[in-house]
């Protein structure tokens, strides 16, 4: 299969390698940055990938990569979302990418698509990351074995020591996010609240426990209840990221309005933009884990859903807690808690786009993917020494449950 990957940043490095060691793919990586594409070469020279150079404002050259493969994968930007599904629409290729624009903040704008990819006979398989991506996957899962959902809910944990050491995405998103009102779906309608609205304390599972979680924007919410049958969905997160993002929203570092300072208007969003590190390197990030600059940094997920089986309440969820940064120094290095398994899961779900395509057409999240394209996934990350665990939660205990 021939694979383009626009973007070799912090997730796309490591999926193009995911794609070098585990696959037999043809892949062409491209990135406006030398530097990134240079660094890819240092890590493998193979006649199965080749480098290129592109801006994606330059819509002929885009063309020119996207119209001879099987799949392109948008690991940039959810800016140029649209602008890749319409080439992958002219040339008939598969689309994949890691998060949505949502404009509006409620539609994800690659589903105006789907009734076009299925004229073409073709996959957008949307949003596959760790959140979202393996949350929708678990939560696809989960509501698989209900009679009726009444909710759906995620919580995520992200965490590192000490606070705020590195990056674990691009700041200017993650500002974006953090200033984008979370979108709850509630008794069959979407609605928004306040950022960091509505804390709980939550306990996930050892040795995260209990941690007190908040709403934040999540891609998931905004396509649950468009491919599953549920009355309630929202996403919380926990964890020294988001305690310390939220620490910056308090403190008005993240305000837009403008104060005159020497004479001249301007924001504190703008200034901190501007004196915010870049994301880490590779050589950076393993030299402060090294140096114990950066002590520990940890992503867990966990999709709980509560519902009615044969007629009994029952509560459900499913977790996966990845290798934390310690871990990452061996198994990929130079990678984070997020970077490393965003690419996985992207990568393990490329794998089957070609079985995908041949079962179903049409733009969708993972939730949607049929139960075989599901546990094929599952299967990919235990080989991977991931085992994502569900579990049955009573008053008493929790009761694990068999995916495969």
């Amino acid at each position: 299969m021939k694979i383009a990957v626009i973007g070799v940043g912090a997730v796309g490095f490591f999926l193009c390698r995911y794609f070098l060691e585990k696959t037999d793919f043809t892949i062409k990586c491209a990135d406006k940055s030398i530097r990134n594409l240079r660094r890819l070469k240092e890590f493998a020279d193979t006649k199965r990938l080749t480098l290129h150079r592109i801006s994606v404002n330059d819509n002929s050259t885009l063309e020119k990569l996207i119209k001879d493969v099987d799949l392109v994968i948008n690991s940039a930007t959810p800016a140029i979302n649209r602008k890749i599904i319409e080439i992958a629409l002219k040339h008939a290729v598969n689309y994949q990418d890691l998060a949505s624009n949502l404009e509006d903040l409620i539609n994800p704008e690659q589903l105006e698509y789907s009734q076009e990819f299925k004229r073409k006979g073709i996959v957008g398989l949307i949003n596959t990351g760790i959140s979202p991506g393996l949350t929708n996957l678990i939560a696809g899962e989960l509501a698989s074995k209900f009679e009726s959902l009444d909710i759906i809910k995620i919580r995520i944990f992200e965490d590192q020591r000490p606070p705020g050491t590195i990056w674990s995405w691009s700041p200017k998103v993650l500002f974006s996010d953090i200033l984008s009102p979370p979108l709850i779906y509630e008794k069959g309608k979407f609605k928004f609240r306040e950022p960091f609205d509505e804390p709980e304390y939550y306990s996930y599972p050892e040795p995260i426990g209990r941690r007190k979680a908040y709403l934040v924007y999540g891609d998931e919410v905004s396509t649950l209840p468009r491919f599953l049958k549920v009355k309630n969905v929202n996403l919380k997160s926990a964890g020294s990221d988001i305690e310390f993002l939220m620490a910056l929203y308090n403190m008005g570092l993240l305000s837009e309005n403008s104060l005159k300072i020497n004479g001249v208007n301007v924001s504190p969003y703008e200034i901190l933009l501007k004196i915010t590190k870049r994301v880490a390197s590779i050589k950076e990030i393993i030299q402060k884990v090294k140096e114990g600059v950066l002590e520990e940094a940890t992503f867990g997920l966990v999709v709980e859903t509560s519902g009615k089986i044969q007629g009994e309440r029952k509560t459900l969820r499913g977790y996966l807690i990845f290798p934390s940064i310690k871990e990452l120094i061996r198994i990929a290095p130079g990678s984070t808690h997020v970077s490393y398994p965003t690419a996985l899961i992207a990568g393990i779900m490329a794998k089957f786009i070609k079985k995908i395509q041949s079962l179903e057409q049409g733009v969708f999240a993972p939730e949607a993917l049929p139960k075989v394209i599901r546990r094929k996934i599952f299967s990919e990350l235990k080989k991977e020494g991931l085992n994502v665990a569900l579990e049955e939660l009573t008053r008493q205990k929790a009761i694990p449950i068999r995916i495969l």
